[in-house]
């Protein structure tokens, strides 16, 4: 079934477990997303790249997304990833995603907050929810990766954006944990009540997981990882 942005984060709010958003970009790969969470019985975010809505791809692309969710018994949210500007997040709205994140994380701080408010008033019209980005989320040779995503920074920007979820930097990266713990950023995200995207992360069976929770680490045991 369909779901809104909005309704599968409150699933995951009430059931206390986090739902992964696979990237599709083509037939088999919606077949694919859509047979794991059929098999799985788990709710499931498909996202569609934003070049391929840039170059109308996403036309296409986006009756396949719709047609799988449609017929799955499981809850599907038809996702946007990582909308650079205004001409994607408008037109996969156009295509019938239920969700739209909007990454001008690039820009400075107070054009971050314009343009993604921009967005979330644009796609409330439709009652569309938006996820917004702060922090650049690269890799651990990533120049611009210096620090991490400011507790009263981000509190700041859900205010003024009103964005459902924040993508965040907390060392979200493919890095090994002995590299996390030598690092000398230190992590300040620890307070607010929004939901925290962790993105760019891979991780296999028995891998040790390092979360940062203000002065605290949490560290967890991967117990599966993709075809595991």
């Amino acid at each position: 079934m369909l779901v809104s942005f909005k309704e599968i984060l409150a699933m995951a709010e009430k059931g206390d477990f986090a739902i992964p958003a696979f990237n599709v970009y083509n037939m088999e790969t919606v077949i694919g997303v859509f047979n794991a969470a059929q098999k799985a019985h788990a709710p499931v975010i498909m996202q569609i790249y934003p070049r391929l809505i840039k170059e109308q791809a996403g036309y296409f692309l986006a009756p396949s997304v719709l047609a799988a969710a449609a017929k799955a018994d499981v809850p599907v949210c038809f996702h946007l990833d990582h909308g650079p500007s205004e001409l994607e997040t408008t037109r996969a709205l156009r295509y019938g995603a239920t969700g739209i994140m909007i990454d001008a994380s690039s820009l400075p701080y107070e054009e971050n907050i314009a343009l993604t408010r921009r967005v979330v008033e644009t796609c409330a019209y439709d009652g569309v929810q938006v996820e917004g980005e702060l922090g650049h989320v690269g890799s651990v040779n990533d120049d611009s990766m210096d620090e991490f995503t400011n507790v009263e920074e981000a509190k700041n920007f859900v205010e003024k954006t009103g964005v459902a979820a924040l993508a965040v930097l907390v060392a979200t990266v493919l890095t090994p944990v002995l590299q996390i713990y030598g690092s000398s950023m230190t992590p300040t995200l620890s307070e607010g009540d929004i939901v925290v995207s962790l993105k760019g992360a891979e991780f296999r069976q028995g891998d040790l997981i390092a979360f940062y929770l203000g002065n605290k680490i949490l560290v967890k045991r991967c117990i599966a990882g993709p075809g595991q």
